[in-house]
C-alpha cells in the first residue's frame, strides 16, 4: 500500500484516469482546499484542477480530458439549483453543467462508460 494523500481534509471519491497516469479526487474543507485534485499513482505532489464543490464520486471521460462530478453545495444552503452534474476541464478546470434536476432532488454519483456510449435503461 502507498499512501498518496496526507492533508487533514481528507480525499473523497478517487478515479483513476484513463491512461493510468492521474487518480483524480475530492477535497472538502475551507475553500483554499476545497476542490478537485490529481495525483500520480506512484505518489508526488498533489495538483489543484478546480475550486469545484464536490466530495462524491468522479468519472473520468474515456479521453481523459474531463472529469463529471456533482456539486456539493445544497441549495438550502446556496440559494441554487438542485445538485447537478458538471464536467470539469482537466486543463483550466472550466465547468459546464450537463444535468438539471428538479427541486427537490439533486444529481449525484456520475459515471460514465469506458467506451463513452450512452446505455439504454434496463
Amino acid at each position: 500500500a502507498l499512501q498518496l494523500t496526507n492533508d487533514s481534509e481528507g480525499a473523497y471519491g478517487p478515479a483513476w484516469s484513463p491512461d493510468g497516469r492521474h487518480i483524480a479526487f475530492s477535497r472538502g474543507g475551507p475553500m483554499e482546499k476545497a476542490g478537485i485534485y490529481l495525483v500520480s499513482p506512484l505518489s508526488g505532489p498533489e495538483r489543484k484542477v478546480s475550486d469545484f464543490p464536490s466530495s462524491g464520486v468522479l468519472s473520468w471521460t474515456p479521453d481523459g480530458k474531463f472529469l463529471a462530478a456533482a456539486r456539493d453545495r445544497p441549495a438550502e444552503l446556496t440559494g441554487e439549483d438542485p445538485s447537478g452534474i458538471y464536467l470539469i476541464l482537466i486543463e483550466g478546470g472550466t465547468e459546464r453543467r450537463i444535468t438539471y434536476p428538479k427541486a427537490p432532488t439533486g444529481d449525484r454519483s456520475p459515471s460514465i462508460s469506458p467506451n463513452g456510449m450512452k446505455r439504454d435503461s434496463m
